[in-house]
């Protein structure tokens, strides 16, 4: 765009799992695309990212910290981005402790990212 804004495009794709995933299973896989802004300063860039996934997999099963055990922990499944274009929500489920499972992100970062 300019010489310190920079536009950016990308792929993101990966799958964490206990077993190993096999060179031809890609089926496991999950995917996001997304568009990003850098402003380049003499500290670095700072980052600006919006990312949307392209697949939901199952919900992990998270570690509960009181027990020390796994478990399954509710999860409010919003079909939208940011609260666009999705569905109605549940009030029930926005007012419980389920953890939000968002199909967009965004992110802010200064520096690079790897």
């Amino acid at each position: 765009l300019t010489e310190r804004l920079v536009l950016a495009a990308f792929v993101d794709y990966g799958q964490v799992t206990q077993g190993r995933i096999g060179p031809d299973d890609v089926s496991t896989l999950l995917w996001a695309v997304g568009l990003g802004l850098r402003y380049r300063t003499p500290i670095g860039p700072i980052r600006l990212d919006f990312a949307r996934r392209l697949r939901r997999g199952r919900p992990p099963p998270l570690l509960s910290v009181e027990s020390g055990s796994v478990t399954n922990v509710p999860y409010w499944v919003d079909d939208s981005c940011f609260g666009f274009g999705g569905s109605n929500p549940n009030p029930a489920m926005m007012l419980s402790t389920a953890v939000k499972d968002n199909l967009c992100v965004f992110h802010i970062a200064i520096g690079e990212a790897f």
